[in-house]
């Protein structure tokens, strides 16, 4: 058994997960909780991209839905990477 496994999954909805991954949400989620269920350790990577600091309908930031995403599903670690690297010109 691997020690842990590490899924690529860049937001908690379809919309914008697909929109930088290709048409992958639906298959990752299901392998991440495949992998679950056999007892793997499992941890996902997503990367901060415009989308995730957006906020939805409620107010609340993408990026708090991707950690409760996670949550919800049983994965307990997140791993951010920037998309694109930013620096304050002011």
């Amino acid at each position: 058994m691997l020690d842990e496994i590490t899924f690529s999954l860049d937001g908690p909805t379809k919309e914008i997960n697909d929109s930088i991954r290709g048409k992958s949400f639906d298959k990752c989620v299901q392998n991440i909780k495949k992998a679950k269920e056999l007892g793997y350790n499992i941890d996902i990577t997503s990367c901060i991209s415009k989308e995730l600091i957006k906020r939805d309908e409620n107010g609340n930031l993408y990026l708090d839905r991707m950690i409760k995403f996670a949550e919800d599903i049983g994965i307990d670690k997140i791993n951010f990477h920037n998309l694109f690297k930013t620096r304050n010109t002011s």
